[in-house]
């Protein structure tokens, strides 16, 4: 039954239909010809119900629809004597399915041609259109709109769910079919950029990463260099005499702390003096820290976080390859003591190396939060 004050819409020309007043605003705002409709004006009041027949049938239940795409996609062929007592409703090409249970989900879908005449679970209300383009009915229910409203009208704790007289009862502008032909493709053209930017955009942390590899793997056999070599006429030992150098310093220091190996990991690398300029030399990533600073673990086991207590840097704390100062944590002043070695400079190399392994940021002023790591 109608509302008070409103007109109820049958197959009348959408311009005889008028209701003031609703979600999308007042009437005279919308384009000459337009109106506000409830999609039980534009919809047979229900399909035909029948049990499936035959040996086997096609079905569409809840989770056939890709509530993402809006399509079904897993249509199901069962035989009719494993027939679920929610198979009851014979769908046609064009009706418009849309899952009453968990509306905020919005799972909706358009039935295709090849799906004329399956069956579909007692779970969707099935929209078969009098005057109104399917493509429309579709956009309908996908809108905004629609999802808060019957996110607002959901019974039931543990299996929310909307009626069929509340899908029905939902308002939305009506164009003429005549603009509802020329807006549909144009809209349809719309999704279909916007689908192929999403799909660029995911692939772009990906393209990012294998680009920034690229170039590491350029500078590091020294190809973006090589122009440089050319012009400066580098001396083809001057990177090992680099790193002799490096190593006298270290020994002149003490040599390496407890924390260092005294030698290399057996195969912790293939890299061979052969694959680089003739001017660049090997070393070790002990060799080219400061010498009496040796490389360490940071805390093993700091303990609760302390609200007076010292800031330490976490691996959590450089998600992004940058430590983010607002999130560190601070430990005990003994733990401290016991951890000088781990404290950080400005400019240190952090290295995440259990857990989230590959993280990678450089200690910056830590002075307002501490200097621990």
């Amino acid at each position: 039954m109608a509302k008070p004050g409103k007109k109820q819409f049958k197959n009348s020309p959408a311009s005889e239909f008028s209701v003031p007043g609703t979600i999308y605003g007042e009437l005279d705002r919308l384009p000459l010809g337009w109106a506000i409709a409830r999609l039980g004006d534009v919809t047979v009041p229900k399909v035909e119900q029948a049990e499936p027949e035959g040996n086997e049938f096609r079905y569409i239940d809840i989770g056939s629809v890709d509530n993402r795409a809006k399509r079904i996609t897993d249509a199901k062929i069962l035989p009719v004597a494993k027939a679920p007592s929610r198979a009851r409703q014979l769908v046609k090409s064009g009706d418009v399915l849309v899952s009453m249970t968990r509306p905020n989900l919005n799972a909706v879908a358009l039935v295709p041609t090849h799906l004329d005449g399956a069956t579909a679970s007692t779970g969707f209300d099935v929209l078969r259109g009098v005057g109104i383009l399917p493509a429309w009915l579709l956009l309908v229910v996908r809108s905004r709109q629609f999802v808060n409203a019957m996110s607002g009208l959901v019974q039931g704790a543990l299996y929310p769910a909307v009626r069929p007289s509340d899908v029905r009862g939902f308002e939305f502008p009506l164009p003429p079919l005549a603009e509802q032909e020329r807006i549909v493709p144009r809209l349809n053209e719309l999704t279909r950029r916007l689908e192929n930017a999403r799909r660029v955009m995911q692939e772009v942390p990906a393209l990012l990463t294998r680009t920034r590899q690229s170039f590491l793997a350029a500078a590091f056999h020294g190809e973006l260099s090589a122009q440089w070599r050319k012009s400066n006429n580098s001396a083809p030992d001057s990177g090992t005499s680099l790193v002799r150098a490096l190593e006298d310093a270290h020994e002149d220091a003490g040599g390496h702390k407890r924390g260092n190996a005294a030698q290399a990991t057996e195969g912790v690398h293939d890299l061979d003096d052969q694959d680089f300029p003739p001017s660049w030399g090997l070393t070790d990533l002990r060799h080219i820290c400061e010498p009496g600073r040796p490389v360490t673990y940071g805390i093993l086991m700091p303990g609760p976080n302390q609200t007076a207590g010292v800031p330490y840097v976490r691996v959590a704390d450089f998600p992004n390859d940058a430590v983010q100062l607002d999130t560190v944590r601070r430990t005990t002043t003994e733990m401290d003591a016991s951890f000088a070695r781990s404290r950080l400079r400005r400019g240190d190399l952090l290295l995440s190396i259990r857990g989230t392994v590959g993280r990678v940021a450089v200690a910056v002023d830590l002075t307002a939060v501490g200097h621990r790591a």
